[in-house]
């Protein structure tokens, strides 16, 4: 198992400077890391059951639902496929992996998602990290399974073009090597729900755990620095994060109002669009915290290019509105206590071993 012990690129001080060399480090270190697991032939060759149980025993996580415990490794082959493929798109420009890019932590780029012939949508592209575990999709959680949430871009005529899925699936019939692959998963020819089923099972081998702080928990005293140490104080303390960023998975997986967007015309209404209540105005899914530092820009609209100004905002008190969630207020956070948040958040937070985040890509699909 090839492994690096973030030990190695975490300063010692907590200087401006520092926490600037530490971002370059770590964020150098995922681009590697993404590279080698999509282009590297030197991984070593696992059997299915290998690659399988390996979703098993990632320090740090919950139990993985049986869904994606128990999945075939074909399946997860084929979704792998379809989520790189341009032709899922009306015109071969798009693929899933054009929002939720793995050299970018497994979103965008850019502040918000670029789909079809390049038109900007409204939200950015949640991160894929341990969605295994996510009971409602997308900001708003409109999709109640990983299996609807794969399907609906593809017919969303802003991400992937104006078609229905049943001309997707034909277009998929028309490749020899699927017919093979959804033969060897499904036991028969292309379909609307095989394409999700697929897609969700790969999406599900995307984790992020063994982490520093995972380490640290278990009893490591080294596995962080003090900084980051205070910084985990912080984080349950007066800075009041555990509050939303919740569990081993640091989400709740709920929808809450900070007030982000609540000053743009027209006003993203989030979650009330979906429940149709009032409270749930501008309100959207906490997501989880994991691997955080490796895909910036944040929030639902990308608006807060930083960690810095992810905790300015916070440390301020979010942005005043009718809606705004009660456990959003200021902080009143001292410049060192800000800097050990970030460092908590940067250091504790990034997974030790980040060739297991995409275990299902272990294997290269040709």
């Amino acid at each position: 198992m090839w492994r690096l012990n973030l030990n190695t690129i975490r300063p010692s001080a907590s200087s401006a400077q520092d926490q600037a060399d530490r971002e370059i480090r770590v964020l150098c270190f995922s681009i590697f890391v993404c590279f080698w697991l999509l282009t590297s032939d030197a991984v070593t060759q696992q059997t299915d059951g290998e690659l399988l149980s390996e979703l098993q025993i990632l320090r740090g996580l919950p139990r993985l639902p049986d869904e994606a415990a128990n999945t075939n490794i074909s399946i997860i082959r084929l979704g792998r496929q379809l989520f790189f493929d341009r032709r899922l798109s009306v015109d071969g420009s798009v693929s899933c992996a054009t929002c939720h890019d793995p050299q970018h932590g497994w979103t965008g780029r850019h502040a918000t998602a670029v789909g079809f012939r390049g038109e900007k949508q409204l939200r950015r592209a949640p991160s894929l990290f341990n969605v295994a575990w996510a009971e409602n999709l997308f900001w708003d959680g409109r999709a109640t399974s990983l299996e609807n949430q794969a399907l609906q871009p593809l017919v969303n005529p802003g991400e992937m073009g104006e078609q229905t899925l049943s001309s997707v699936v034909g277009r998929i019939a028309q490749v020899p090597e699927y017919l093979d692959r959804f033969r060897e998963a499904f036991n028969g020819p292309p379909s609307v729900e095989g394409i999700g089923n697929a897609i969700a099972a790969f999406e599900r081998t995307i984790l992020a755990g063994d982490a520093p702080v995972d380490r640290f928990r278990a009893g490591d005293r080294n596995a962080m620095s003090t900084s980051a140490q205070r910084g985990l104080k912080l984080f349950y303390g007066k800075a009041h994060c555990g509050a939303c960023h919740a569990g081993s998975l640091f989400t709740d997986r709920a929808f809450h109002n900070i007030g982000i967007g609540v000053d743009s015309i027209p006003v993203d209404e989030g979650r009330k669009k979906i429940s149709g209540l009032e409270g749930d105005r501008a309100s959207f899914k906490t997501p989880g915290l994991r691997n955080v530092a490796l895909h910036p820009p944040y929030m639902h609209d990308g608006s807060l290019t930083s960690l810095d100004t992810v905790i300015d905002f916070y440390n301020n008190g979010g942005l005043a509105n009718d809606q705004l969630d009660e456990e959003v207020f200021p902080l009143n956070l001292t410049a060192r206590q800000k800097r050990d948040l970030r460092t908590f958040l940067l250091e504790g937070l990034t997974s030790f071993d980040a060739a297991r985040s995409a275990i299902g890509d272990r294997r290269r699909v040709r």
